[in-house]
């Protein structure tokens, strides 16, 4: 098996004692320990769920390895994404990708979540015969039930997907669907195998939503104390361009040489005569709904406040203009 001809000289894999507590997964848990299959041990992972051994990648000069690698992975399934529980899901998943930034990490989502068990009726015993017709309609809800289990699966796969696309401060990491618990091994000898391939060169540094982020200003890069308080301060980049799409960093009327000149003025630690941009309402669009109201207007004073009236009208300006990033 891929997995275990590669683990011979590595240190073992882990699963999280935690998941014997986790309706969803507590039955794979001797899967994972069976030495003919993955052979994992058990331990407190804290942040995940799962901690596969890989292979480091090698020195092209020398050839000797550069680091230990190790993938690791949270397991969840479709009641993570309940409305109840998809703040605290998306805090666990934020503190996962501070892990490594999202390197070697993977999340696998169970499809398949298991329906609650109903007990069946117990039959009288004078009449315990179950006719044809009585066992084709049990056999057409079971298949029902798991035709809708999965469909419900695959909708909280996606909505998953959706939240983490639009969120500026968690990097990218893979989703991987699982359609059934039992394939878990599978799946994990599979997606190891890929990345222990030598064909699978070394990651090269590539732009992620954060970095993008430093490209919103009319001064690009923004300095990532400003880009930090930009992602605190706004969830996503929607609401950022609807907040500064709302005003301007001038009057609407200005010409490019007058906004130019405010922009000198602050640069020279003047303040605005008269009005605030933040507080003249004339600077404001007539976006009427969304950040772009007075939401946005708070949420633009709040991060003049933190880094300064220079670079919060630098943001302004960027969605204000056409610039390439």
């Amino acid at each position: 098996m891929v997995y275990t001809n590669h683990n011979v000289d590595m240190t073992p894999g882990y699963f999280c004692h935690s998941l014997r507590r986790r309706q969803s997964f507590k039955s794979i848990i001797p899967d994972l320990l069976a030495q003919s299959g993955l052979g994992l041990l058990e331990k407190n992972l804290d942040t995940h769920d799962l901690a596969l051994p890989l292979q480091p990648f090698l020195n092209p000069k020398t050839g000797h390895a550069l680091a230990d690698r190790q993938l690791r992975l949270l397991l969840l399934s479709p009641p993570a994404v309940a409305e109840a529980q998809l703040e605290a899901t998306i805090e666990r998943i934020q503190r996962f990708a501070s892990l490594t930034g999202g390197k070697d990490l993977a999340i696998i989502f169970l499809l398949a979540y298991p329906p609650p068990t109903v007990q069946p009726t117990v039959p009288i015993a004078t009449n315990s015969f179950t006719t044809a017709r009585q066992l084709a309609q049990q056999t057409t809800q079971l298949s029902a039930d798991s035709e809708r289990g999965n469909l419900d699966g695959v909708l909280a796969w996606t909505k998953l997907q959706a939240e983490l696309t639009n969120r500026s401060d968690i990097p990218y990491i893979p989703i991987l669907p699982l359609t059934a618990l039992n394939e878990l091994p599978q799946l994990l000898q599979k997606h190891i195998a890929a990345l222990n391939s030598p064909s699978h060169p070394v990651p090269k540094p590539s732009a992620n939503t954060f970095d993008l982020l430093q490209q919103c200003t009319s001064t690009p890069p923004m300095d990532r104390q400003t880009a930090y308080c930009l992602s605190d301060v706004f969830a996503n980049m929607a609401e950022l361009a609807a907040g500064c799409t709302g005003i301007s960093s001038a009057p609407q009327s200005s010409s490019p040489s007058a906004r130019a000149a405010a922009r000198a003025s602050v640069e020279a630690n003047s303040q605005f005569p008269a009005n605030d941009m933040m507080e003249d309402p004339a600077t404001w669009t007539s976006q009427s709904s969304g950040v772009g109201g007075d939401d946005g207007r708070m949420k633009l004073k709040q991060l003049r406040d933190l880094v300064g009236e220079k670079q919060c009208i630098e943001v302004v300006d960027f969605w204000k203009e056409e610039w390439l990033v």
